[in-house]
């Protein structure tokens, strides 16, 4: 059996020749030419620094202190910034020693800083 889909400028074909005992199976997917997404996907690398200022700056949303790109309203979700937090806490006990110096230092002081921020959100100062 042989299917073709397609989806946004991707073809994807299942060229898969199944026996009996279900070898021989092969995958192929292409992009279609002139799609233009080729640039964009390839550009897209992930890296542990950047892997932690996305939860950084979600925090920072969270927390209020960031605007909604969708939106360019403010607003706060402490629930959702405390988990986020708490993520970035087990992240960093879970890799303690294993990180280079420069994204250990930088995981240490994200931590400081939103739990700091965090703090103030949830108690701010009173007036007198």
């Amino acid at each position: 059996m042989d299917t073709t889909s397609e989806y946004k400028g991707f073809r994807i074909e299942d060229k898969r020749k199944l026996g009996r005992e279900g070898e021989g199976k092969t995958d192929r997917v292409e992009e279609q030419a002139g799609s233009g997404l080729k640039g964009s996907l390839e550009d897209t690398s992930v890296s542990f620094v950047g892997f932690l200022l996305s939860l950084h700056a979600s925090a920072l949303l969270h927390l209020g202190k960031l605007a909604d790109p969708r939106t360019g309203l403010y607003a706060q979700d402490l629930p959702l910034a405390k988990q986020t937090i708490d993520i970035l806490g087990m992240i960093q006990e879970k890799t303690q020693g294993n990180l280079a110096e420069d994204e250990s230092a930088l995981l240490n002081h994200i931590l400081y800083e939103l739990r700091l921020e965090f703090v103030k959100t949830k108690n701010p100062p009173k007036e007198s």
